[in-house]
């Protein structure tokens, strides 16, 4: 099974290829780079490129982040997905943009991890991830994080907009979802179209309405 991975949902964009063989994954391609207010013309052509270093003609199946985030980049994200799927007619399936990021840090570091992605409005979209596994998305003011998530002295924090001694920027470690596919390995292989069509496919924004 190959697997191709869309991310437009911040300022990153990150496109992957994947390939699932006797239950393991192994990475074909990946491209991650910092290109605020490009994905709407350059995700294609990431696409195209990756498609031409693994010499496929068309994945198994489309993995996504469907947000939260920039209201843009989850339409182009999703819309993409959702487009390819339906001309390939293959089986997509949409992740939560904290759980992809917190399962990041948290796999790679080793150490409980709390995302913080710049939500505008005064407040941010955030996720936890600890050895417990993912405590679920919400949309909060920074002042509200101790009141969602229990965090300790090993919890590292990752933003895409503050420079706050003891943060890390997530632009300086941009995430991929290597660590979520082990986490979803089982609902991977099992992946089928009826489920997971295009149709089926849908954006996270959490906020009816907001400033982008």
């Amino acid at each position: 099974m190959k697997i191709l991975y869309l991310d437009t949902v911040t300022d990153m964009i990150i496109v992957a290829v994947y390939e699932l063989v006797d239950g393991m994954f192994s990475q074909l391609y990946l491209y991650k780079g910092v290109h605020p207010r490009e994905s709407s013309f350059r995700l294609l052509k990431d696409i195209e490129l990756a498609f031409h270093s693994t010499v496929m003609e068309k994945p198994d199946v489309i993995l996504a982040n469907k947000g939260p985030g920039s209201f843009t980049g989850i339409r182009i994200c999703v819309g993409t997905a959702r487009n390819l799927a339906q001309l390939w007619k293959i089986p997509v399936m949409g992740f939560d943009c904290l759980e992809i990021y917190s399962s990041y840090y948290f796999g790679k570091y080793y150490s409980p991890a709390l995302v913080m992605i710049d939500g505008k409005q005064k407040k941010v979209y955030s996720g936890y991830h600890d050895s417990n596994g993912f405590k679920g998305s919400f949309d909060i003011k920074p002042e509200e994080i101790n009141q969602y998530f229990e965090l300790n002295s090993e919890t590292k924090i990752y933003t895409d907009f503050s420079s706050e001694s003891g943060y890390f920027n997530i632009k300086e470690d941009i995430p991929e979802p290597k660590y979520l596919l082990e986490i979803q390995r089982d609902n991977i292989t099992g992946i089928d179209i009826q489920s997971h069509n295009y149709k089926n496919m849908l954006p996270n924004y959490i906020r009816g309405t907001y400033a982008d």
